[in-house]
């Protein structure tokens, strides 16, 4: 009987030190053989914890700023155009996301306003 073998081979790499970090190696993993590099980077425990903080900065820098959008429709502005009306947002006071008044069903805005998230 004939049967094929696939040989697995692995670049050499640091080793994982704990069993939480395989996410930052993984990431770092690709990103050295997509650059065309050896896959070998700092792998102690304040090394993880720099890369682990640089992957995060680099995703937020990378992300959509969300900041004007309302929290409840997801639309910066509401259809108000044959109202005429502006529109008047909202913001939790616990969690500064910000919401569209009307999306909300039009609180009372003199006094403090929690969202249902908090």
């Amino acid at each position: 009987m004939n049967v094929s073998r696939w040989e697995c081979t692995t670049l050499p790499h640091p080793l994982q030190p704990d069993s939480n970090s395989c996410g930052v190696f993984a990431i770092k993993f690709v990103e050295k053989v997509l650059m065309g590099q050896q896959p070998v980077f700092p792998a102690g425990p304040k090394d993880v914890e720099m890369l682990r903080w640089q992957i995060s900065v680099i995703l937020l820098e990378a992300s959509d700023d969300l900041t004007s959008i309302c929290c409840i429709c997801g639309h910066e502005e509401v259809d108000d155009s044959q109202d005429n009306k502006t529109i008047i947002w909202i913001s939790c006071d616990v969690c500064a996301k910000w919401f569209h008044h009307a999306c909300l069903g039009c609180p009372d805005t003199s006094s403090t306003f929690t969202c249902e998230a908090c």
